[in-house]
C-alpha cells in the first residue's frame, strides 16, 4: 500500500541509512549537536536535518569600524564520494531568515554551487560543492554609544580644568593623571570588543588622538605650573591664556573629528 504521508523513523534507526558523510574544509571547527527529523517521503526519498554549530572565519574590513561589514563564507563537501557518485543541490537559491542580531545587521545570505579539487595521493579528485556566504553590517550606534562617546566626554573635561585659577596646579594635575588613565580603561575595553588585526583599525587613529590631546594638555599643566613658579612677578594675564588653551584644544579637537568620522563614513562606503 502507497503511503500518502512521510514516515518518521526513529533516531536510533538512522545509523542504517547511507549519508553522504560531508565536511566543512574552511571551518575551524564543526560539532553536529542534534538530529533533528529523519523521514522517508512518499516517492522514497530520504530527508534528514541536522542542528551543527560552526566556527566559521570571517572578513571583516575593520579599517572603517565601526562602519565595517563582516563577510563569512562555508563550502559543504562530501570527503567519501567523488562528484560521480554524489551531487548537492539547492532546492531554492533564497534562504528565508527572520533572526535579530544585537550588534549585527544580516544583509542577506548567498547560496551556490561550485566544484572543490582535493589533491590526494593518487591524484587529484573534485568533489562537488555546495557554498553559503553569510554578509552582515556591524550597527555603529553601539560602538560609538558604548567607546567613542565616553572617551570623548573624558577628554573634554580633562580641558576643563584649563579654567580654573594657576592656585589650583595640584588639582589640575589630579584630574588630568585620573583622566588619562580613564581613557586607558575605555581603551582596554575596546580592545576586548574588537579583535586584534596587524593593520592600523579604525578606532585606533581615535584613541591614538585622544591619548596625544591629553598628554600635551599635561604637558601644558606642567609647563604652566613650572614657568609661574620661577618667575618673581606673577604671570600676566592669567584668564587669558588659561582660555586661549583650553580654546586651542577644543578647536584641534572638532577638526580631528569633522575629518575622522566622514573619512571613515567614505571609505566605508555608509555615504
Amino acid at each position: 500500500m502507497k503511503r500518502k504521508k512521510e514516515l518518521r523513523v526513529p533516531f536510533y534507526l538512522t545509523k542504517c541509512f547511507w549519508t553522504p558523510s560531508f565536511y566543512f574544509p574552511e571551518v575551524a571547527g564543526s560539532e553536529q549537536r542534534e538530529q533533528i527529523m529523519f523521514s522517508i517521503q512518499p516517492n522514497g526519498s530520504i530527508r534528514t536535518t541536522s542542528l551543527i554549530s560552526l566556527k566559521i572565519p570571517y572578513d571583516d574590513n575593520l579599517h572603517v569600524y565601526p562602519f565595517d561589514v563582516l563577510s563569512a563564507k562555508f563550502t559543504l563537501v562530501s570527503y567519501s564520494y567523488s562528484g560521480s557518485l554524489s551531487k548537492f543541490y539547492w532546492v531554492t537559491q533564497t534562504i528565508l531568515y527572520g533572526s535579530e542580531l544585537s550588534e549585527f545587521k544580516l544583509l542577506g545570505i548567498d547560496v551556490g554551487l561550485a566544484k572543490y579539487q582535493v589533491n590526494k595521493s593518487f591524484g587529484n579528485v573534485v568533489r562537488d560543492t555546495a557554498w553559503v556566504k553569510v554578509n552582515l553590517a556591524r550597527y555603529p550606534q553601539l560602538p560609538i554609544m558604548s567607546i567613542y562617546l565616553p572617551a570623548l566626554i573624558v577628554v573634554i573635561s580633562s580641558w576643563l580644568v584649563f579654567l580654573l585659577p594657576d592656585r589650583e596646579a595640584g588639582t589640575k594635575l589630579s584630574i588630568g593623571v585620573t583622566s588619562f588613565l580613564t581613557l586607558l580603561t575605555i581603551t582596554a575595553y575596546a580592545e576586548k570588543q574588537i579583535p586584534r588585526t596587524p593593520f592600523v583599525r579604525g578606532h585606533d587613529l581615535f584613541f591614538g588622538f585622544c591619548f596625544a590631546a591629553m598628554f600635551f594638555s599635561l604637558f601644558a599643566h606642567i609647563q604652566n605650573r613650572l614657568h609661574c613658579i620661577q618667575d618673581v612677578v606673577p604671570c600676566g594675564k592669567p584668564k587669558r591664556k588659561r582660555y586661549s588653551a583650553f580654546s586651542c584644544f577644543v578647536l584641534s579637537l572638532l577638526f580631528f573629528n569633522a575629518v575622522y568620522w566622514p573619512s571613515i563614513m567614505y571609505l566605508s562606503g555608509y555615504l
